[in-house]
């Protein structure tokens, strides 16, 4: 019987802080910043964000100069820029690299879209799109209310993107 005393309210403890814990979890996710709003410097140094395309679908490609994988994908989102732009989309690069170095990468590899650049900003955007490890290359795909549609954690080619690219421009 004492058992069955202690044991009730015990759980009915438990149950609550869940609850609590729960609700303020879910808070924090209602009430989180919009990702898309974080300022970054683009090469020019005016500070501009993804949100400012807002009302296009974007195709949004963390890299960096260092990054092997990053340098092998580029081609395909100067296509896909090339390609699709006149349907609305607009490719963004966000370099997670100091400006000088992402300067010359873009110019080196013709980019053909806008680049933004940041260290820990970027690494921290990429966190809030899912991508905790900060891994390179990392892509996400967004409708045009800035709505998360696809992720890539990895090298994209064209064959894999590009499926995506079009359901996104169909919306």
């Amino acid at each position: 019987m004492t058992v069955n005393r202690l044991l009730i309210p015990a759980l009915l403890l438990l149950l609550a802080l869940a609850a609590a814990f729960g609700g303020h979890a879910l808070w924090r996710q209602l009430n989180a910043p919009d990702p898309a709003a974080t300022p970054l410097p683009n090469l020019a140094g005016e500070v501009q964000s993804v949100a400012h395309w807002q009302g296009q679908p974007r195709v949004v490609n963390f890299w960096a100069s260092w990054c092997p994988p990053c340098v092998k994908e580029i081609p395909v989102f100067v296509a896909l820029q090339q390609d699709y732009e006149d349907q609305g989309l607009q490719v963004l690069g966000i370099a997670v690299d100091r400006a000088d170095a992402a300067a010359a990468f873009a110019e080196k590899l013709e980019m053909n879209y806008p680049i933004l650049h940041g260290v820990q900003d970027a690494m921290d955007l990429m966190a809030a799109w899912g991508n905790e490890r900060g891994t390179l290359p990392y892509t996400v795909l967004l409708d045009a209310q800035g709505r998360v549609q696809k992720i890539f954690a990895q090298e994209v080619t064209r064959a894999d993107i590009e499926p995506a690219v079009r359901r996104l421009l169909a919306e």
